[in-house]
């Protein structure tokens, strides 16, 4: 396996490609279909693979490039969708057997608005029960002793092995920038409600965000763009005040930024091969000319993840309540166990979380990211470390803080660990919003200096 991929396994490339009549749609299905058929049996990144309507679309998608009608980048894109998202006709089956034949009506917006794009659906991505953290029954592709995390297991591990080009997941903690990192490639977490969460299996409603998982940063350009453009479309439960059409959105030239580093108890929850790989980053960041800065997050960082652990557990309590009390034997451990903690707790500890949790957005967003030094964006650990075993789908204690104050994240792989498992960092961006909804210059921005650091790392390795 490469941690960086070539261009051919690309979603930009692949595009390209396609364009260019070197290959067909039927051509990209049926090469992750080998891909499936190669790997499936030891990484269990699918509850279902739908190959005959996978190829039956592929063929309509040609069909449709032969005539000039070309939907866009996505245009014959396979896509995996995480099991807590609706596919209409398919079970969202959740990661709970007893859920598995819950079949959805109609398609959340997400998937949709990657219909609308052109984008092949492939199936269902494995995902934790109800997206917590009972391992899952898949693997990781680049070592199956180890975890591919969660929750978005399936979502993770599909992309790195090159079953799909592309997948959906969700963030309530870690579920989408952890796995990335464990699996070697790059995620997006986009600021809380920027996508829509309807046909969504809920988790903690006022945390849960949708994010993507593909190879390159300009992989997440094109999706993101197309699933906010085709969102609107639809008109599907999306908030926007878009300057222009997203699906004309270029990552600009990249303008000069002091990248922080934080200090203190992030780097003490590092282990050694993950300090070791963000130093090399940093190296290779000030060995381009930008300046990385020592930087103190605002007082009050410890707290939280308490408060994050609050507001989730209620909340989570709250949605699932009706299965707790139906189907409690049958319920993995550790969802039961956040479960039962959210219905014990009382009414004023979660108010005072939900109020602590506002007052903390307000003071992060005064004083930006570096309340002594302040910077553009941090690049911090996407994970304590490379992926553990299987007995757990490892820790999220550093995505959570911004998954609860709704920060714009972007994961990149950064090398491997003296065993060949990979390593992410992730550059995390201040909340910033234009009007009601996501300003397209502050995204874009954080898009090149992604793509910035993405490209001096890939060098740094020798890629």
């Amino acid at each position: 396996m490469r941690l960086y991929p070539t261009e051919e396994e690309t979603i930009v490339g692949t595009a390209r490609d396609l364009r260019a009549r070197s290959l067909s749609c039927v051509d990209v299905v049926q090469r992750c279909l080998a891909k499936i058929d190669e790997r499936e049996h030891e990484v269990k990144a699918w509850v279902s693979v739908d190959r005959q309507q996978a190829l039956k679309h592929a063929r309509v998608l040609d069909r449709e490039l032969a005539n000039g009608e070309d939907r866009g980048p996505l245009h014959g894109i396979p896509f995996g969708i995480k099991d807590i998202i609706d596919v209409a006709g398919w079970p969202t089956g959740a990661g709970f057997a007893a859920w598995s034949d819950r079949i959805a009506s109609q398609d959340a917006p997400l998937v949709a608005a990657l219909r609308s794009s052109g984008a092949i659906i492939l199936g269902k991505t494995v995902t934790t029960a109800f997206a917590w953290i009972d391992p899952s029954i898949t693997r990781n592709p680049w070592n199956v002793n180890h975890t591919p995390g969660g929750s978005s297991s399936g979502s993770a591990a599909a992309v790195a092995s090159g079953m799909c080009l592309g997948a959906l997941g969700t963030q309530t903690g870690g579920s989408v920038i952890r796995p990335a990192s464990f699996c070697g490639v790059v995620a997006f977490k986009p600021r809380r409600q920027s996508l829509p969460t309807g046909g969504i299996v809920p988790f903690a409603r006022s945390l849960d965000t949708p994010g993507l998982f593909v190879r390159s940063v300009e992989d997440l350009r094109v999706t993101y763009s197309q699933l906010l453009a085709k969102a609107d479309d639809l008109g599907k439960e999306i908030n926007s005040s878009h300057s222009q059409d997203p699906t004309t959105w270029s990552i600009p030239a990249r303008q000069p930024v002091r990248v922080g580093r934080p200090v203190g108890v992030i780097f003490d929850r590092a282990d050694a091969s993950m300090k070791s790989a963000i130093e090399s980053a940093y190296t290779a960041i000030l060995n381009r000319g930008t300046a990385v800065v020592d930087c103190h997050l605002p007082v009050g960082f410890d707290e939280i993840h308490p408060i994050h652990r609050i507001i989730m557990a209620v909340e989570a309590a709250e949605a699932h309540e009706p299965v707790l009390k139906l189907d409690r034997e049958q319920l993995p451990p550790k969802i039961r166990a956040i479960w039962e903690e959210g219905l014990a707790a009382t009414g004023v500890k979660y108010l005072r979380a939900v109020n602590q949790r506002a007052m903390m957005e307000l003071a992060f967003n005064l004083k930006g990211l570096g309340s002594v030094n302040p910077v553009e964006f941090l690049v911090m650990p996407a994970a304590i470390g490379a992926a553990p075993d299987l007995a757990t789908t490892g820790d999220p204690w550093m995505n959570s803080p911004w998954t609860m104050l709704g920060h714009p994240v972007i994961t990149i792989p950064a090398g491997l660990d003296s065993r060949g498992l990979p390593l992410g960092i992730q550059l995390v961006a201040p909340w910033k919003a234009n009007g009601n909804g996501e300003s397209p210059e502050f995204v874009l921005q954080l898009f090149a200096e992604a793509q910035w650091i993405e490209q001096t790392i890939r060098q740094s390795l020798g890629y």
